[in-house]
């Protein structure tokens, strides 16, 4: 979601996905200008979704009905995927790891979070990366919390 999103954004697209810019009236007695400046960035768009995408979007006829689509049918997967990775980052334990590489881990495990749309916050991303470290690591703790 985050490629295609940062593709769509730097392209200056991403109101034909929100629903911000809508169809325009079709005719006026002749073709409208704005629908058909609409329509061939419109599709252009949805080409790009669908070159990458699964079957059930095929259908779609419009960038903003397969977003919608690629949100319901992502969007229900990623909730036990984030209760799945925010578990992990609640249970991951520094134990026998160096605190690079435990951060790095920790870290990894965030990003995957990022990447499915569930972002921790900084507070909680923090609170996670502590309390994995155990008291053998109290000098870190007092580092960055200052107590």
């Amino acid at each position: 979601k985050m490629q295609a999103l940062a593709s769509i954004q730097g392209n200056g697209l991403e109101g034909y996905i929100d629903g911000s810019i809508t169809t325009p009236y079709t005719y006026q007695r002749i073709l409208s200008p704005g629908f058909v400046n609409w329509r061939r960035a419109d599709q252009q768009l949805l080409g790009w979704l669908l070159s990458s995408m699964t079957e059930s979007v095929l259908g779609c006829k419009t960038s903003f009905k397969v977003w919608k689509a690629l949100e319901k049918l992502y969007g229900s997967q990623n909730k036990p995927r984030a209760l799945q990775l925010k578990n992990q980052m609640m249970k991951t334990k520094k134990n026998n790891l160096s605190i690079y590489d435990y951060f790095h881990k920790m870290k990894g495990i965030s990003d995957s979070m990022v990447a499915i749309g569930a972002p921790m916050s900084d507070c909680d991303f923090i609170m996670s990366v502590l309390g994995g470290i155990g008291s053998e690591s109290n000098h870190v703790i007092v580092l960055i919390t200052g107590k």
